[in-house]
């Protein structure tokens, strides 16, 4: 059985099972839009999931508190019943198996693992970051072809109309060849730190450091603040850029994302 459930105060005895997934629920649960929900068999608990509303149409999972499979197929189902055509977005933890053998059997896409990489501070730029420039109106069509191609599924959320129009949370690089764009890097601003959320270089010019002189401007306009990216663990030949240029891995920062597009 599935039901919304309001508040997670009463199922205490449940979550001591979850003591790291439980950090922050108070929180999850009094976000605007949260969707809560516990599958139980009679009284007793079998699994807490929480959602938010992300934007019209897209749910984001912001907790998955079972090790029930069953707890979890019925979730899944009541999502698909109640959420037809609706994108949901999860992010786990690798070692989390049975979820991410739920969603492929679901039909999502999971993602390879990923992990987070962090640089501090700035030093001298060694590359020429001459033909790296900043988005304005006059690359828009080339800019948003190259981000098509990035993900010619249309997988991933932010695509670039959305990236242009948040110009307080993004600044766009731009690689130019002979003047046309032919990469691109999104940086997510914050006061904290900035973050490289994608990088992408058209194949046709790959292997001619486009890619390090993305970074390296981003670097320079990161100034002194952290830089972080995210990268595929397999992703051999990523990593030994980032390293070259002073990334480095953070502790205990794995994780898995998929993204279920629910049959309308």
């Amino acid at each position: 059985m599935i039901r919304s459930i309001r508040s997670w105060e009463s199922y205490g005895s449940f979550l001591t099972a979850y003591p790291q997934e439980a950090v922050g629920l108070a929180e999850a649960f009094a976000r605007k839009g949260a969707l809560c929900f516990g599958t139980f068999e009679e009284e007793a608990m079998t699994g807490l999931f929480v959602f938010s509303r992300f934007e019209e149409n897209y749910l984001v999972m912001s907790r998955w508190l079972t090790r029930s499979e069953a707890a979890g197929r019925e979730m899944l189902a009541y999502l698909h019943q109640q959420y037809p055509g609706y994108g949901v977005e999860f992010t786990f933890r690798p070692e989390n198996t049975l979820l991410k053998g739920l969603l492929l059997e679901a039909g999502a896409t999971v993602f390879p693992e990923q992990r987070n990489m962090e640089r501090m501070g700035c030093s001298a730029s060694p590359a020429d970051t001459s033909a790296i420039v900043l988005y304005s109106k006059a690359y828009e069509l080339p800019y948003l072809a190259l981000h098509r191609d990035s993900d010619p599924e249309g997988e991933t959320y932010w695509t670039g109309e959305m990236v242009t129009a948040d110009e307080a949370g993004f600044l766009v690089l731009l690689a130019l060849a002979d003047g046309v764009p032919v990469g691109y890097l999104d940086l997510g601003l914050s006061d904290e730190g900035n973050n490289v959320a994608d990088l992408y270089v058209d194949p046709a010019h790959r292997r001619k450091a486009w890619g390090r002189k993305l970074l390296e401007k981003a670097v320079e306009l990161t100034g002194d603040k952290p830089l972080t990216l995210q990268v595929d663990v397999e992703n051999d030949p990523a990593i030994r850029l980032y390293e070259s240029m002073g990334f480095w891995f953070k502790p205990e920062s794995s994780w898995t994302d998929a993204i279920w597009r629910i049959d309308a």
